[in-house]
């Protein structure tokens, strides 16, 4: 994944947003594919595990309310995240047994849960060259562990028991329905 600032004083807002931010804390900010259309880069709300079912089939996330500054939200795309180091260490960082998918989520969960500030900052934008369609199976796992490590509640705890197999069936369908055929292993 290959991302160009649109400004590199862009950074300096992201920077400046989360400069009195409670820590650990994570900024990110707006994304952008090549033609100019903004790609969803944050999630407000809690995350829980039932986001991976939102994630899983696309559902768009209440969006972060437009606004000039900073807003606080649930998660922001690892594609434009700024974290400070220390913030980033106290975190354990991201966490590796995610293959591809959901860290990011997950390293955001855990800021919020650690009392720190998730915040999403419109005025910062990049582009995203490139956006590399993982593949299913490492799609179900990601999600598979974040509805696992997000678990707290009863229910929470009993649909992690089924999320790998109940995931998978809900990215087979969304791809039926949009009319993709189903990927080969």
């Amino acid at each position: 994944m290959l991302m160009l600032c649109s400004n590199a004083g862009r950074f300096r807002v992201l920077a400046a947003a989360g400069g009195g931010a409670q820590q650990p804390w994570i900024v990110g900010g707006r994304l952008l594919d090549l033609e100019g259309r903004e790609r969803q880069a944050a999630r407000a709300g809690a995350l829980n595990t039932f986001s991976a079912i939102a994630v899983a089939v696309q559902w768009p996330a209440r969006p972060a309310r437009k606004r000039d500054t900073a807003t606080k939200v649930g998660a922001v795309s690892g594609a434009l995240m700024l974290i400070p180091r220390n913030d980033f260490n106290a975190l354990n960082g991201f966490d590796e047994q995610f293959d591809t998918d959901c860290a990011d989520l997950d390293l955001c969960r855990r800021a919020a849960l650690a009392g720190g500030s998730v915040l999403f900052q419109p005025d910062a934008s990049g582009v995203q060259f490139e956006y590399a369609q993982t593949r299913k199976s490492r799609k179900v796992q990601g999600l598979t562990r974040f509805a696992v490590k997000s678990a707290k509640t009863p229910m929470e705890r009993a649909f992690a028991r089924v999320a790998g197999p109940a995931l998978a069936v809900l990215l087979a369908l969304r791809d039926l329905v949009a009319g993709r055929p189903p990927a080969r292993r």
